[in-house]
């Protein structure tokens, strides 16, 4: 089996692992489906646009992720994945509608496993309050290391496509001010969404 196969693969399984490891508690989904619900669907919408490059795209769709781990408490943590993971469903069902099936296949499971591994990383590590009620000098560390996190396995996803798409890396810098962009740029609004909300 070739190598890019077992990549796609492997990130599908992974992000299946994932998801049946962090099963939602039923509570936090009667509590909060309205707000679970406007995740999946922003995630969904943030799929569709970014930068565009040959065979597909790269958006800023982490960031919906990174608001929906800050506004909410720490046990909508397993709720807000499986939100995050039905809008990389269904965000991916519509990038993915006019492609050949084994094509579509696996752009779906790419952008799935994009969204939902760096969403569930991030969390991971993040050591601040949840949810994020003010930024201060206390809790900006966490914060920050969230999002760094966050963006870099999600651009370390979006690398694992390239190499398994065979996009051209002359492509991807011509872009490099553009990914910059969309991997930073979610990180305050979600930060100062979080507080909003």
């Amino acid at each position: 089996m070739p190598l890019h196969q077992l990549a796609w693969i492997g990130l599908g399984l992974l992000t299946l692992v994932v998801l049946l490891l962090n099963l939602p508690d039923q509570s936090v989904i009667a509590t909060t489906p309205g707000i679970l619900l406007i995740y999946s669907l922003l995630t969904a919408l943030m799929l569709n646009f970014g930068v565009r490059v040959e065979g597909g795209g790269f958006s800023a769709a982490h960031g919906i992720g990174m608001l929906a781990l800050l506004s909410l408490p720490a046990q909508a943590f397993s709720g807000s994945l499986w939100a995050i993971a039905f809008g990389g469903l269904l965000g991916g069902l519509f990038a993915v509608r006019s492609m050949q099936r084994r094509a579509a296949l696996v752009r779906l499971m790419l952008m799935i496993a994009r969204v939902t591994l760096s969403f569930h990383a991030g969390g991971l590590v993040y050591q601040g309050a949840l949810p994020l009620v003010n930024l201060t000098c206390s809790n900006l560390f966490p914060v920050v290391v969230y999002g760094v996190v966050t963006s870099a396995i999600y651009l370390a996803l979006l690398m694992v496509e390239v190499m398994i798409k065979g996009w051209e890396l002359e492509q991807m810098r011509a872009n490099a001010w553009g990914w910059a962009v969309l991997l930073l740029m979610p990180l305050p609004f979600a930060a100062v969404g979080a507080v909003i909300y």
